[in-house]
């Protein structure tokens, strides 16, 4: 079966700037209140990472799901500071997570 293409598609809104990763039918992309998902139609949402705080050890943790890792290293980042996990989760998709390959 040959890998999936997909094309890498950039957004700006203020000063953020959102990667979208589209293969037919399919976008994968973070979270944001910035688009307005509802205008994109029937939509099927998978959650790709999980950011919780840990009390055991008080920081956040994020986690990259299973099926969103491309590798068995660098899928797990914790920190005192919320903000920094999801630094770390939004540069993995945005510069890591190369699907189809």
């Amino acid at each position: 079966m040959p890998a999936q293409r997909f094309r890498r598609l950039t957004f700006t809104k203020g000063d953020k700037q959102h990667v979208l990763l589209v293969s037919g039918n399919a976008i994968f992309t973070l979270h944001t209140e910035d688009m307005h998902l509802p205008s994109l139609g029937k939509l099927e949402i998978k959650r790709a990472s999980d950011v919780e705080f840990c009390e055991a050890t008080q920081q956040w943790e994020g986690v990259i799901r299973e099926e969103f890792r491309m590798s068995a290293h660098h899928h797990k980042f914790s920190h005192a500071s919320r903000e920094a996990v999801l630094d770390w989760e939004r540069f993995y998709f945005d510069h890591v997570y190369q699907p189809g390959t």
